[in-house]
């Protein structure tokens, strides 16, 4: 221990005699070890965390699995009370539903997002309320009888300003009035890691929370999650079995709803299994990327420390000389390297702490309660601290080798000329090496953000300047079919007669083409062509094309499922567009009068002369004067919509964007350093130079003439690499080549010029050697 703690200040004190190595490394490794602590905590909340609840290990989600290639269903209601009912291996079992409701209280109105759940929820999680009770047996059993709510913590700080008299009083939710019966504990969201409800309902009020449902009775609508807690002693594979037994009684009683399925099991926290595989895939990414910044880092500092020890071949060699073995230098020299990537690491932490906020602070550009709790937690910091022990060997190893074993004669002699081909080759090796590395990242970034670039260019089939859309839902109110159409029809009419200079259509109701500027050859829809008996129908392009090739469409009939489905009449041809997202291939689609076919969700789309969002406080008003609790939603310009399918797109390309950043500022340390050492080094050899006459601009290309062959070398191998690499990325990419040469033209461009840059700061200080110091000691 003695030996360890005299290392550590001999470390200490060598680190602090070179400030400008120190200052360097520090910053490099804190940017490598913070990025990759930052993602870690990603992926630590959405994967590794286990969820706030009584022995979560012994949580198991339970999803049906179809004969027919689905890899998952949600279960029906009453196939949840058969599996409640025969099992043997739960200790509990309970369901939940994510839903959607219209919440008011003291007359302020919002759509809220909360969970229907059987009666034993909250204990089967071993979740205890902080204010008042959960759920009563008695009020998991008659549909409509008991309208009781327990509300999140966040929702009960942020609605209700964390009232403590909360408890016993009233919220309305779908103009039904809920008596507030507990608040969840603090940091308790559910079995979801990143949904975050703001209420608890019990199962019994699924009515009252989605009106006109009818799956409580209903066997074959799959609708529920479901999951248990096994009994201690019960294996996953018991369970399985157990549930397998009453999958086939249940195929047998009621072939119709279960003949052909199965389960499949597995650990609670995100949505489906498809999720987790795709999370998983992501984080896996995302960690690969962040490895790869980080072995930048490393390949930058090992340089460095090579070129370090390099001027401390004389100390080494002394040391060799009077008796200490080569583990002991070793040792040493990785003991000062540990030094710094601790102190890094430190510094990464904080660094990962600011991320995480900027994360956390991200707000989604849709209406889902989804929320990212990234907390810097143990598993984060042990993960930071033996990352940095790692990383500190890691860069520190190789040139520890390397100095160990030194020529003793010459460098006793502190002949600087003998100072070893292999460790400039080594060297140089590495400065290839991380440019090489830096353009991969580049590259990555540069054709996510072209693509990104390409999709904001494409037409989506209409003009979304000038034009905002906003939503309502009449069907969370519990409005009846013809008092919702009465409404729909009240609201357009109140729109149409405000004045200000708009054009109007709700949903595809006359006006609609034209509103949307969307080519139309062939008419509109007419005031009159919103009744059942009217079949008449616009189709866009594609339809016309795939379905009347060679004809005109217009006046044609066409049905929707077969020869006994009625006859629609083509009224119009418009042009196509992109329907689902700005990626897809061009598809056939058939547009139908608005109020023909009754939908309690209506979007309002207003185009202005002028600024779109001008005229939605009018309309607001005038919604709101005819239901004060209706809650209006998705107020957005229709670019703003647009932008959605773009969100992970956007995300990605900021995310390797910041991430190439931080590479090509690795690279510019890593190269500058790197030269700066060199001219050091070789300081005798340029004052030689110049007093035997050489040009300074001679003394300047010499220097310039070996950062910059390095880092050409180091371009050609990363463009061989990154080309074959970037066929990855083809699933992420609109409208740009995984060649694209755009990109890797440029980047290379840019990446050339930054190492020019960063060779040509030591090279200039060259040129201004003042011989006679440099000869001084010859």
């Amino acid at each position: 221990m003695e030996t360890l703690l005299g290392d550590v200040r001999y470390g200490i004190r060598q680190l602090l005699k070179h400030p400008a190595f120190t200052i360097l490394a520090i910053i490099s490794l804190a940017l490598g070890i913070g990025a990759n602590t930052a993602i870690f905590s990603l992926v630590n909340t959405v994967l590794l965390r286990p969820l706030p609840v009584k022995e979560p290990s012994q949580l198991i989600e339970v999803y049906g699995a179809l004969h027919n290639g689905a890899d998952f269903t949600l279960q029906s209601y009453l196939n949840y009370k058969d599996y409640r009912d025969r099992n043997d291996v739960f200790s509990g079992l309970f369901v939940y539903r994510i839903v959607v409701s219209s919440l008011s209280h003291d007359g302020n109105n919002q759509r809220a997002w909360g969970f229907l759940v059987s009666g034993n929820y909250f204990d089967v999680l071993g979740v205890k309320p902080i204010l008042g009770r959960g759920f009563l047996p008695e009020e998991d059993q008659t549909p409509g009888s008991h309208p009781v709510a327990v509300l999140s913590y966040s929702f009960w700080q942020g609605r209700f300003g964390g009232d403590p008299s909360i408890v016993g009083k009233s919220i309305s939710l779908n103009n039904h009035t809920f008596n507030v019966v507990g608040v969840a504990p603090k940091g308790f969201i559910g079995p979801e890691v990143a949904y975050a409800p703001a209420f608890w309902v019990p199962m019994m009020m699924a009515k009252e929370i989605e009106p006109g449902s009818r799956w409580l009775d209903s066997r074959d609508s799959d609708n529920l999650f479901m999951i248990g807690r096994l009994k201690p002693g019960v294996t996953l594979a018991q369970a399985k079995a157990a549930l397998d037994s009453i999958t086939l009684q249940l195929a047998k009683e009621y072939p119709t709803e279960n003949e052909g399925r199965g389960v499949t099991l597995s650990p609670p926290g995100l949505f489906i299994p498809s999720i987790r595989d795709a999370s998983i895939t992501f984080a896996g990414v995302l960690m690969v990327i962040v490895g790869l910044v980080l072995l930048l880092a490393c390949v930058n500092l090992a340089n460095l420390q090579l070129v370090r020890v390099t001027g401390r071949r004389k100390e080494i060699a002394i040391r060799l000389a009077v008796g200490a073995s080569r583990t002991r230098l070793v040792r040493q020299l990785l003991t000062e390297g540990v030094l710094l990537s601790l102190v890094g690491g430190a510094l990464g932490l904080l660094l990962a702490a600011w991320i995480n906020s900027l994360v956390g602070g991200i707000k989604l550009p849709m209406d889902i309660a989804l929320v990212f709790d990234l907390k810097l937690d143990w598993r984060v910091m042990f993960f930071a601290l033996g990352l940095s022990i790692l990383t500190g060997i890691a860069f520190s190893l190789l040139p520890a080798l390397q100095s160990s074993k030194p020529a003793l004669v010459p460098s006793l002699k502190d002949d600087a000329s003998m100072a070893g081909f292999r460790r400039s080759r080594l060297r140089n090796s590495l400065v290839v090496a991380q440019v090489s590395l830096s353009l991969i990242l580049l590259v990555s970034a540069g054709l996510i953000v072209r693509s990104l670039e390409a999709a904001q260019q494409m037409r989506p089939g209409f003009d979304p300047e000038n034009a905002v859309a906003l939503s309502f839902d009449v069907g969370l109110q519990g409005y009846e079919e013809a008092r919702g159409r009465a409404f729909h029809r009240q609201v357009l009419e109140r729109a149409r007669a405000l004045p200000v200079p708009i054009a109007i259509p709700i949903s595809v109701s006359p006006g609609f083409f034209e509103t949307m500027r969307i080519s139309l050859r062939g008419r509109d829809f007419a005031e009159n062509e919103d009744k059942k008996e009217s079949r008449v129908a616009a189709v866009n392009e594609t339809f016309a094309t795939k379905f009347f090739p060679n004809q005109d469409p217009i006046g044609k009939r066409f049905n929707f499922t077969g020869p006994k489905d009625p006859l629609w009449q083509v009224i119009g041809v418009c042009g196509d567009g992109k329907y689902n997202s700005l990626g897809e291939a061009p598809m056939p689609a058939v547009f139908r009068p608005q109020f023909r076919d009754y939908e309690t969700v209506c979007t309002l789309v207003v185009r202005a002369n002028g600024d779109p969002r001008s005229v939605i406080p009018a309309l607001r008003n005038e919604i709101q004067k005819m239901d004060a609790t209706l809650p209006i939603y998705d107020v957005k310009t229709l670019t703003e919509h647009m932008n959605i399918p773009l969100f992970p797109a956007r995300m990605a390309a900021n995310i390797l964007g910041s991430f190439g950043a931080l590479a090509l500022v690795l690279a510019a340390i890593g190269i500058y350093g790197v030269m700066s050492y060199v001219v050091a080094g070789r300081t005798r050899e340029i004052g030689l130079r110049i007093a035997l006459g050489a040009q300074l601009r001679h003394v300047r290309q010499l220097i310039l003439r070996q950062g910059m062959m390095l880092a050409m070398i180091g371009l050609f191998l990363g463009l061989a690499v990154v080309f074959v690499l970037a066929r990855f990325l083809t699933s992420m990419l609109y409208g740009v080549s995984p060649s694209d040469p755009v990109t890797f033209i440029g980047i290379s461009f840019l990446l050339a010029v930054v190492a020019l840059l960063a060779c040509y700061i030591p090279a200039r200080r060259a040129a201004h050697v003042d011989p006679m110091i440099a000869l001084r000691d010859e």
